[in-house]
């Protein structure tokens, strides 16, 4: 870390202000190079001035200096605030290379504050987070992570787990004094620890979900109106909607942010026996859609009765969270109602012709809010702390069984992977290769 880097920190296009970022051990020099002002900058202080280069004036702009160590990085950093032209942020950042500083790595600012000790690896992750967050409840997730809070439980199931090896270590050191020792209480911990990297993994399932968004997957024969409603839903023509039956022959999607939660709604083919093999392609990939669903949305026809394809869809919808909507409500109801009540917990008699946008999504609202997750303490975000946290619970089990039967030699092992498994999942114990994965990920500026 002996060069001194610079990138845009900024989103590119066209914008207000574009922010360019200045970091390392020749931070001041460059910006003294770069920029005059007709006040001295001071530390922490913004201050107003010209940037320019051989050509002349560049931009009038705001600039502040970070002494190290108290800076994002650790280091010496100016952060330029310029007018948001394309053209002018890239002429700046162009004189700025030029004073002595080179053009910063994806995520290389935040890389620089992991190695400098102001971040953690989990902490760092969070800060991507942050950035990609699409909804609040992704976005707190990244503020959890942020503000330090799954290092601090991981860095409490570490200490428990060597105190238990600890106490292990006792028994295979000093065997002579340990003839009737009792270490249930040791054994117990075990569990309890097991029992709360168990839950972490729960946990992200839920966090996944937050993050990918919630599958919502219509159901439906030929011309119930899936079509109509997701078009309905996503507030412009997204799927093709005609008269013919089987217009839709592939799962077509749309993600949107509803209530707050991000949703993919899929659209699918008509489930009905066809003997044309492109529409029975499509229905064979509304089924396996389907079952990767976290919510079926069932339509049905109100204005036809039900029939063999109608009950096929019941049969999708068993043992998976569902709802009915019997749709074409404007005309005749000839559909079974009592069959559907049976079969759905939730119905609502609606058509999407005459029925706006409120009233259906106030049906669904409930589906889609659920309960409001509440995680305690911290939570894994990502594959990599996942992984960590299954080889944690892994080598947790293993050790639990062998402290039961006796076999401390076994459980000592086993509590010494865990350890290593935990200070992975915190970031204290990972390779430079997976370091420069997780930075790979984020942006440029960052």
């Amino acid at each position: 870390m002996t060069d001194t880097i610079a990138a845009i920190s900024s989103p590119r296009g066209t914008g207000g202000v574009s922010v360019i970022r200045l970091s390392g051990s020749d931070a001041a020099e460059i910006t003294r190079r770069v920029f005059k002002s007709d006040t001295t900058m001071q530390n922490r202080v913004m201050t107003l001035g010209t940037l320019f280069d051989e050509s002349g004036v560049i931009d009038e702009c705001l600039a502040v200096s970070f002494a190290a160590p108290k800076s994002y990085t650790g280091e010496d950093t100016t952060e330029f605030f310029c007018h948001g032209g394309a053209f002018v942020t890239e002429t700046a950042l162009a004189a700025i290379i030029k004073a002595g500083a080179r053009l910063a790595e994806a995520g290389e600012f935040t890389k620089r504050a992991l190695l400098s000790g102001k971040l953690t690896l989990t902490e760092a992750e969070a800060v991507a987070d942050i950035i990609n967050a699409d909804s609040r409840p992704a976005l707190e997730v990244g503020l959890s992570g942020r503000g330090g809070a799954l290092v601090k439980r991981v860095r409490s199931l570490a200490e428990r787990v060597t105190a238990v090896a600890a106490a292990v270590s006792a028994v295979l050191d000093y065997p002579d004094e340990t003839d009737d020792i009792d270490i249930s209480a040791e054994t117990a911990v075990i569990a309890e620890i097991l029992a709360e990297t168990n839950q972490l993994e729960r946990d992200f399932n839920i966090v996944r979900q937050i993050r990918d968004g919630l599958n919502v997957v219509i159901l439906g024969k030929p011309n119930a109106g899936k079509s109509t409603l997701l078009n309905l839903i996503a507030g412009f023509e997204r799927a093709i909607v005609t008269d013919t039956p089987g217009t839709t022959r592939d799962a077509v999607s749309h993600v949107i942010s509803l209530f707050g939660k991000k949703v993919c709604l899929w659209d699918t083919a008509g489930i009905r026996d066809t003997a044309d093999d492109i529409e029975a392609s499509g229905v064979q990939i509304a089924r396996r859609t389907a079952d990767d669903a976290a919510l079926i949305v069932a339509v049905f026809d109100g204005s036809r009765p039900l029939d063999d394809d109608d009950r096929e869809i019941m049969k999708l919808c068993c043992g998976k969270t569902s709802l009915c909507l019997c749709n074409k409500s404007d005309l005749p109801r000839l559909a079974d109602m009592e069959t559907l009540r049976r079969e759905f917990a939730d119905i609502a008699e609606v058509s999407f012709k005459n029925d706006d946008y409120d009233t259906v999504t106030a049906f669904l609202r409930p589906f889609i809010v659920g309960d409001t997750p509440v995680f305690e303490g911290g939570v894994i975000a990502n594959e990599r702390q996942f992984a960590a946290v299954v080889h944690a619970s892994e080598h947790l089990s293993a050790a639990l069984s062998a402290s039961e039967s006796g076999a401390f030699d076994a459980c000592g092992v086993s509590l010494e992977s865990t350890l290593n498994a935990l200070l992975e999942l915190g970031g204290e114990q990972v390779s430079d290769k997976i370091i420069c994965e997780v930075f790979s990920r984020f942006c440029v500026g960052k």
